[in-house]
């Protein structure tokens, strides 16, 4: 057995640990007959509607931008381009660390004449984008946001100012690549060689030489823009969600609980980020009164709309496309 199929089967075990581990504490003394009569007669199926449409807005704006990122190489449509956002998404559900993004990448340049790595940075870049969105939508929510608790109001101030500091070296990436280069291998070069570390070094080498499209600044404002409406998508989908049960807090307190759930849908978990959404969503709004059977009610029906829901149209796209499975499986890393 090689090492990188030794390296996938620990990959896949340790997601499926981690799993286990974060909803054994998100449903710590719940009472699972509560939250299934909170799904059960509270749901507003208009307001899912809404929410389904706001979660395919985000997809279109996804799609729409990385058009934008891909066009100094070449000029494909967002309708060409979805099939394959949809088929990289659907992966991503299925696989650890983002793992979908490179079969998209691969696929596009099966297709079409781009090569995979030009289709790799400018996916790379776009992770940059949304980490840049969801750490100023965070910030900005702990503006409009207050705690009770003095501890935990200075523990937000202390993000805050971490948060501040992080994204500086994003903005450093955007407007001068050529520092950033030299700043990170020094970085990496003096940190131990995991692979985590390694896939991170990876991803922001790809989006470095991704960058250089957004040398003309009308297509980095573009990008700026849709990527905020990109995510605006996400936060208002996800706000939705938490009406329809009625669960009723501000946008700001949303914005928090969408920054848990994107850290926890990056981690190495078991398929359809089962446990780390349920757990953000428990930590997200405790300090908000929402009960645990109710942040548990909340974070399975969110689970639902953002898996089975992609998962469907990706294979939809895989069938549309004529990829075989051979060809699927030759494009996991």
């Amino acid at each position: 057995m090689n090492s990188p199929t030794v390296r996938k089967r620990l990959l896949f075990l340790g997601g499926i640990a981690l799993s286990i581990l974060f909803l054994w504490l998100a449903l710590r003394n719940v009472k699972l007959a509560d939250v299934w009569q909170i799904g059960s007669q509270q749901i507003d199926g208009k307001m899912i509607l809404w929410a389904l449409f706001a979660y395919a807005l985000f997809f279109v704006f996804k799609t729409y931008r990385w058009h934008l990122l891909l066009s100094s190489k070449i000029n494909l449509s967002t309708e060409q381009l979805i099939p394959y956002v949809m088929l990289g998404y659907a992966g991503n559900i299925l696989l650890p660390f983002q793992a979908g993004e490179i079969t998209r990448a691969i696929l596009l340049s099966r297709r079409y004449p781009v090569a995979a790595f030009t289709a790799l940075s400018t996916i790379a870049l776009e992770k940059i984008f949304d980490l840049l969105m969801v750490l100023i939508f965070l910030l900005c929510s702990f503006v409009f946001v207050t705690f009770h608790s003095d501890l935990l109001n200075s523990f937000v101030m202390t993000v805050s100012y971490l948060i501040l500091l992080a994204i500086i070296p994003i903005a450093l990436l955007l407007f001068s690549p050529p520092h950033t280069r030299s700043f990170l291998k020094a970085l990496f070069d003096s940190l131990p060689s995991k692979v985590f570390l390694i896939t991170v070094k990876r991803w922001i080498e790809d989006a470095i030489e991704g960058v250089t499209v957004l040398r003309k600044g009308a297509i980095l404002l573009k990008v700026i823009f849709l990527s905020v409406l990109t995510w605006l998508a996400m936060l208002t989908s996800l706000y939705l969600t938490l009406l329809a049960l009625n669960i009723e807090i501000s946008l700001a307190a949303a914005a928090i609980v969408l920054f848990l759930s994107a850290v926890g849908m990056s981690l190495p978990t078991a398929p359809g980020f089962i446990g780390t959404i349920q757990a953000a969503f428990v930590v997200g709004l405790l300090p908000f009164g929402i009960s645990q059977e109710e942040s548990i009610a909340a974070s399975l029906l969110y689970n639902l709309l953002i898996t089975v829901v992609p998962l469907g149209v990706g294979i939809g796209c895989f069938i549309s496309l004529g990829i075989s499975f051979r060809d699927l499986r030759n494009t996991v890393p």
